[in-house]
C-alpha cells in the first residue's frame, strides 16, 4: 500500500476560505524538510486526518529540530497556530515521516490521506 499526504492550499478572500488552483500529494517518506525559515506573517493550518490511524504533528525549528505539537486521532482535525515559511512534518505512531507541509501567508489545509 502506497501511502500520500494530500495538501490543499487555501486562499482567503473576504473572509471567506476559497480553494486555490493546486493539490500537492508528497510520497510516502517525504520528510528531508527543511528548517523553518524566518518568523513570516501569523497564520494557520487546519490538519485533517483521514487515514485510519493515529498521526503526530511536529514542528521544525531553524536548527531543523523537531518540536512535538500532538496528535489527531483518525477523523479528527486541529486548526494550528503557525508563520509563514514554517515546516510541519507528520508522522505514524512510529514516527515514520508521511509528509511534510510549509505553511504560507494564507491560511493552509492539510489532509492526510491513505491510498
Amino acid at each position: 500500500m502506497r501511502l500520500l499526504l494530500t495538501i490543499t492550499l487555501l486562499a482567503t478572500t473576504m473572509g471567506l476560505y476559497a480553494e486555490k488552483s493546486k493539490q500537492v500529494k508528497l510520497p510516502f517518506g517525504s520528510a528531508d524538510a527543511p528548517a523553518s525559515r524566518g518568523h513570516g506573517d501569523r497564520t494557520d493550518i487546519q490538519f485533517i486526518n483521514q487515514r485510519n490511524h493515529e498521526v503526530h504533528l511536529y514542528w521544525f525549528d531553524h536548527q531543523k529540530q523537531r518540536h512535538r505539537y500532538g496528535q489527531l486521532k483518525s477523523g479528527e482535525q486541529k486548526r494550528q497556530g503557525t508563520y509563514a515559511g514554517h515546516i510541519w512534518l507528520i508522522t505514524d505512531t512510529f514516527g515514520y515521516p508521511l509528509g511534510h507541509f510549509a505553511a504560507t501567508d494564507k491560511p493552509g489545509l492539510a489532509v492526510i490521506t491513505s491510498e
